[in-house]
């Protein structure tokens, strides 16, 4: 794997990471307030617990696609993407609709 490639895999991690460190340090020290009014203090540090979850499951996802052990994305282990169905025109169609059979 290139450098150029594995930059692209992990700089929006990496920057993910970096924005909610710097949220919640922010919160505890107290000064969140300098950066957003003070009745959104709790909806912002659930929205950055929410998005450590969302983080580590990325992070996992990453991982395994660099690893090989898995394919990385939710559409590649699907039978028929969305836009595999596009492609080809195999889509679900409406009975009684042109061309259903």
């Amino acid at each position: 794997m290139s450098f150029s490639n594995l930059v692209a895999r992990w700089q929006g991690l990496v920057l993910s990471v970096i924005g909610v460190v710097a949220t919640v340090w922010l919160g505890f020290s107290g000064q969140l307030g300098l950066y957003i009014h003070p009745r959104y203090y709790v909806f912002t540090l659930i929205m950055a617990a929410i998005a450590v979850v969302l983080i580590v499951g990325a992070f996992a996802s990453v991982t395994r696609a660099m690893t090989g052990t898995g394919t990385g994305t939710v559409a590649a282990r699907m039978p028929m993407s969305i836009s595999t169905a596009m492609k080809t025109g195999t889509g679900i169609r409406r009975p009684g609709a042109a061309g259903a059979s």
